[in-house]
């Protein structure tokens, strides 16, 4: 239904966080991973835009933390296309070493226990190829619900898995 995908595997679709996602993606749930770093990049952002600077206010009100594992869930919205958008904190760009597929998998589990039948994962901004393979493949791959892997890219010329 309109959803950008820019490329597509066996039973991974990979998007663009881009305006028409958010409109088009027949999707229940964004799981944006985040980076405590300011200016927000990615999903956090494109969400962010579309709900007028509201997950901005609430990150500097502290409704929302960045540490690591930090969680907030926001409910559902026209705006983001009818679904929920769950912000995991993620903590220093410089802890790369903490985004492993144990984490994905929590996501994913997460996920099922929302009710969400087809939620789309944000691979974190800035993992190399190989660390984001493994988030995908043996974390959120295995254990999400749905009939398709939906994740979200946001640097230029990435693949998923």
């Amino acid at each position: 239904r309109g959803a950008v995908s820019v490329r597509s595997m066996a039973d991974v679709v990979v998007h663009r966080p881009d305006p028409a996602l958010l409109n088009g993606a027949d999707l229940d749930l964004w799981v944006a991973c985040t980076w405590d770093t300011r200016p927000a990049r990615g999903l956090f952002d494109r969400c962010d835009w579309r709900l007028d600077g509201l997950l901005e206010r609430w990150l500097r009100a502290g409704r929302i933390e960045l540490a690591p594992g930090a969680r907030c869930l926001v409910g559902a919205s026209r705006r983001l296309g009818g679904a929920r958008l769950l912000v995991v904190g993620l903590g220093s760009p410089e802890a790369r070493e903490a985004v492993t597929p144990s984490l994905a998998r929590s996501l994913a589990e997460q996920a099922r226990s929302l009710g969400a039948k087809r939620p789309a994962l944000e691979v974190p901004r800035g993992l190399d190829e190989a660390a984001a393979r493994r988030f995908v493949e043996r974390g959120w791959k295995r254990e999400a619900p749905g009939d398709a892997v939906h994740i979200i890219r946001s640097e230029p010329g990435e693949a998923a898995a």
